[in-house]
């Protein structure tokens, strides 16, 4: 997604427009594009501004209830299984009719499952706040997640979870990875190498991507502005359906991404 489909977008949004590109990208959005940055570092003139809300780059500490011990072993057994099966398309979900059905029966007005489906999502995302008001929503939520992705893709997380770092595909065996990378093992990317300013907007109880990976992130790049979110709870879903989230979050977001256009422009200027 970082090397081929985010370099393409890019290109065609240059050859359309002849901008250079704002790149704002929730949860996997973030990491896509330092996939990009570190793999492909000529891209790095072709973003203005780039902003990162939520980013799971680094998942050492999240928060989710998955035993690692397990999921280590899942992750080889799915390896071997993806041998066998094929890098297809899984977790499209939310494109079944019996999804969206089930969903009704969870989180429509009165269904008695509404209590078990709100704690389901905080044992995931995070504590809900109670001024929240996800009534209305629930049901779009549960219908439209997940939306699908890449078996390789579901996998390449779950690698991420166990080593706890920033490291390209695992292919499993010693002689895979040699044929793929020449080493034995997967190489890191390379996050100190990218030269973009980034500014990283992440909560103290978003399960899914924690403070302390986030704080590890900025460390870890050259330039990095950090923005903690200002409430007492804000979980993983909140980037996206909060209700607090225009204020807190899009409207920082669009005055950063002015600020550095205008900063950009003035630099021309004075080129000039």
């Amino acid at each position: 997604m970082g090397y081929y489909d985010l370099a393409n977008t890019i290109d065609y949004m240059r050859e359309a427009t002849g901008q250079k590109s704002v790149h704002v990208g929730y949860s996997q959005g973030g990491l896509v594009a330092l996939v990009l940055l570190t793999t492909r570092p000529e891209y790095a003139e072709k973003f203005k501004s780039m902003q990162f809300t939520a980013p799971t780059v680094y998942m050492e500490n999240i928060k989710v209830p998955l035993p690692t011990a397990w999921i280590s072993g899942l992750g080889n057994y799915f390896s071997r299984f993806l041998e066998w099966w094929g890098h297809s398309e899984t977790l499209q979900h939310a494109r079944w009719n019996f999804h969206k059905q089930m969903c009704s029966v969870l989180c429509d007005d009165g269904a008695w499952l509404r209590p078990i489906y709100l704690k389901i999502f905080s044992m995931f995302g995070g504590p809900v706040d109670a001024s929240e008001n996800y009534e209305h929503i629930l049901t779009k939520m549960c219908g439209n997640v997940p939306v699908g992705a890449s078996s390789k893709q579901v996998l390449h997380y779950v690698q991420q979870y166990v080593t706890g770092g920033f490291n390209q595909f695992d292919y499993g065996t010693v002689d895979s990875n040699i044929r793929q990378y020449g080493q034995p093992s997967p190489p890191s990317y390379n996050v100190s190498s990218v030269r973009n300013c980034i500014s990283l907007y992440y909560s103290e109880t978003d399960y899914m991507c924690a403070a302390e990976d986030v704080r590890r992130l900025g460390r870890d790049l050259q330039c990095a502005e950090l923005n903690r979110m200002p409430y007492t709870a804000w979980n993983h879903g909140d980037f996206v359906w909060s209700r607090y989230a225009r204020k807190a979050l899009h409207e920082p977001i669009i005055a950063r991404i002015s600020s550095w256009s205008e900063a950009a422009g003035d630099r021309a200027e004075v080129k000039n």
